[in-house]
């Protein structure tokens, strides 16, 4: 039942943005790209939160679970890590949903966004390899709109429903993903 409340309330809400061409037009949780975490989310919420996902440690990311959340069911906000803003330059919602389910329910929110965003440059649902998983088991299957200053709407389903998954506590899920250019740039070059 979440799950289908989950696409009525995304459907809705995104309804308000037709032609948005500006990535901060578009929001999750009534966050958007480039707002301060700190409006949000307290500093030991954030601290609290931290994943170490990477190599370096120029960008923070920070997974957080609030029950107010009206739509998902986590928001991870990543920022550079010496910024006493606390400028997001990635947000991502997440919900734990079944894959074959996920696959569906994207492909009827990639139409609403296809009309929300037309002057976006769209990739096509794509699926590979989910390069944590050593097994090679595990799957991700995204669509990217990318903005004229290359900032990038992800929408994906993540298949994690392996031994992987399980040894690692972790569930397949739907994401929602705003990216800046410039932290797309840094998750490629992270995983090069």
């Amino acid at each position: 039942m979440k799950n289908y409340l989950l696409v009525i309330v995304l459907i809705l809400n995104l309804q308000t943005l037709v032609n948005a061409d500006d990535i901060r037009d578009f929001e999750i949780e009534q966050i958007s790209l480039y707002d301060s975490a700190l409006n949000f989310f307290t500093k030991k919420e954030l601290k609290d939160g931290k994943r170490n996902f990477y190599q370096t440690n120029k960008y923070t990311t920070s997974a957080i679970k609030k029950k107010t959340f009206e739509v998902y069911e986590v928001l991870q906000v990543s920022y550079k890590t010496d910024d006493a803003k606390f400028e997001i330059l990635d947000i991502s919602g997440i919900s734990f949903m079944n894959y074959k389910k996920c696959l569906k329910e994207i492909e009827k929110i990639a139409l609403d966004f296809d009309k929300m965003f037309p002057n976006t440059v769209k990739d096509d649902l794509y699926t590979y390899i989910n390069n944590d998983d050593p097994s090679g088991k595990s799957k991700v299957s995204d669509i990217y709109w990318f903005f004229e200053n290359r900032d990038v709407i992800v929408l994906a389903c993540y298949y994690i429903d392996s031994e992987y998954g399980k040894k690692n506590n972790l569930k397949s899920e739907i994401r929602v993903s705003l990216s800046s250019d410039e932290f797309n740039k840094f998750l490629i070059s992270e995983s090069q």
